[in-house]
């Protein structure tokens, strides 16, 4: 093919390659830094008269174009007439959370970096009738838009562990703006200058 006729043919190509959806389907990238709905509305576990939700996750700021770390805040709800106490003891070990991650490159299973727990694992509280209170995870593994993401832990319920898988949710469903960040940071983004622990 003369060298003109090239030129020509590859002018003519150039655009459908840029732009083709067969060649950009799998470009993937995680969600901007901010608080995220994932969408559950339900518990994502119930037993006599404790519910637990995990409806809002967060991403923070990082410094580069990769997110770092991710937060994950579940909920605990009394819904009886009596107290119940929640106890950390036995669960402030990492490895027993972890992120299930499915349906991008970076899927897979990844430990908790930090834990509600394993920050506080002498944690002790009674909570009143129809009262509430809140756990965390912090994951070093950000999952990528377009992916499920499942979550297991144990949680002890007065010293009776039970264990917890939640429903696999996009947790990037929904951005929940003006909500300010959460009171716990990674040490690392601390370091870094883009956290101020609360």
């Amino acid at each position: 093919m003369p060298a003109l006729g090239l030129r020509r043919w590859l002018g003519l190509i150039a655009p459908l390659l840029t732009f083709s959806p067969l060649l950009t389907q799998n470009v993937q990238a995680a969600a901007l830094p901010g608080w995220y709905s994932n969408g559950l509305t339900i518990p994502i576990y119930q037993e006599g008269p404790i519910s637990i939700y995990w409806e809002r996750s967060y991403i923070y700021q990082h410094p580069g174009e990769d997110p770092l770390y991710w937060y994950a805040q579940a909920i605990f709800v009394n819904r009886s007439s009596q107290p119940v106490i929640l106890v950390c003891n036995a669960v402030s070990d990492l490895s027993d959370t972890k992120e299930h991650m499915r349906g991008t490159a970076n899927s897979g299973v990844v430990a908790a970096e930090e834990t509600f727990c394993s920050r506080n694992p002498n944690f002790r509280k009674t909570v009143g009738p129809g009262g509430a209170t809140y756990s965390w995870a912090i994951f070093h593994n950000v999952p990528w838009e377009g992916g499920e993401v499942s979550l297991e832990t144990t949680f002890l319920y007065i010293s009776s562990p039970r264990r917890i898988f939640t429903p696999r949710v996009n947790p990037w469903y929904q951005p929940l703006p003006n909500v300010p960040p959460p009171a716990e940071c990674p040490p690392e983004l601390v370091t870094l200058g883009t956290c101020s622990p609360q």
